[in-house]
């Protein structure tokens, strides 16, 4: 994130390249969309995220994400959403979220 200098208000932006969001009407694939996946769960977009130097530190703060997701979830389910992971709570499903009950078999930790 950097300060922007004309409102002193933080603008989000690619950790590694700077690139802010370009919103459905000019990004329709989204892959200026910043996920928080980078360092330290820095805001990352998808082409950064996914170079060979950066994408197992993505894989890990995606996985670390899931796995508090499914922790917090009275299910142990994650739901999938424009915003990221977040638990799934069959009380409080929307529409267009896609749902995950079960990963499978836990990873092996490091």
């Amino acid at each position: 994130m950097t300060p922007d200098k004309a409102t002193d208000e933080v603008t989000r932006c690619c950790c590694c390249c700077g690139r802010v969001p370009l919103g459905d009407a000019v990004d329709p694939k989204g892959r200026s969309e910043l996920r928080p996946y980078g360092k330290g769960g820095a805001p990352i977009c998808f082409d950064c995220a996914f170079k060979p130097e950066n994408k197992a530190e993505t894989d890990r703060q995606l996985d670390a994400a899931y796995d508090a997701a499914e922790e917090a979830s009275p299910v142990g389910g994650i739901a999938l959403t424009d915003d990221g992971v977040r638990a799934l709570d069959p009380a409080t499903i929307k529409d267009g979220e896609i749902l995950i009950i079960d990963r499978g078999p836990p990873k092996a930790k490091a």
